[in-house]
C-alpha cells in the first residue's frame, strides 16, 4: 500500500496501490511541470480526500496547453507542438503511462490548462 500524510495533523491515509507506480505518476507530473515552464515556475502539490477518494493535484504556472491539445495529452506518443525555443526532449509516453496506471488503480486523471497561465493535473484513487 501507499501511505501519504494528509492535511490534518498526524492523520495518515492509506490506499491500496502499488507504491512504485503511484510514485512514477507523481514524478512524471512534477517533471512535466518543471520541463514545460520557464525558470520562474511555481509548482504546488496538494492532496485531499472526499468521500473515500484521494485526489492528488500538481499545479504550475508554466506554458500551459491549448484546448485542442488537451484531449490528446494522454494518448501514447503524443506531444504538444511547441515553438522551436520551447521544444523539449521526450517520447510522449509519460502521461499515457500515468493514465494507464491510474485507471488500473480504479481512478482517473485529468487536466485543466490555459496557454501561458499554467496547468493543473489531478488524479484520483479510491481510499482503502
Amino acid at each position: 500500500s501507499f501511505i501519504c500524510k494528509g492535511k490534518k495533523k498526524y492523520s495518515i491515509l492509506q490506499i491500496f496501490a502499488d507504491k512504485m507506480y503511484i510514485d512514477n505518476v507523481i514524478r512524471n507530473l512534477l517533471e512535466n511541470a518543471l520541463k514545460y515552464s520557464d525558470e520562474e515556475v511555481e509548482v504546488t502539490v496538494t492532496m485531499e480526500t472526499k468521500e473515500q477518494i484521494l485526489a492528488v493535484s500538481v499545479k504550475d504556472n508554466g506554458w500551459g496547453i491549448a484546448p485542442q491539445h488537451q484531449k490528446k495529452l494522454f494518448t501514447q506518443f503524443y506531444q504538444v507542438p511547441r515553438d522551436e525555443d520551447k521544444l523539449r526532449r521526450g517520447y510522449g509516453i509519460g502521461l499515457a503511462q500515468a493514465k494507464y496506471i491510474i485507471e488500473e488503480h480504479q481512478g482517473e486523471i485529468k487536466v485543466s490548462s490555459e496557454e501561458n497561465k499554467g496547468s493543473l493535473f489531478t488524479f484520483t484513487v479510491p481510499l482503502q
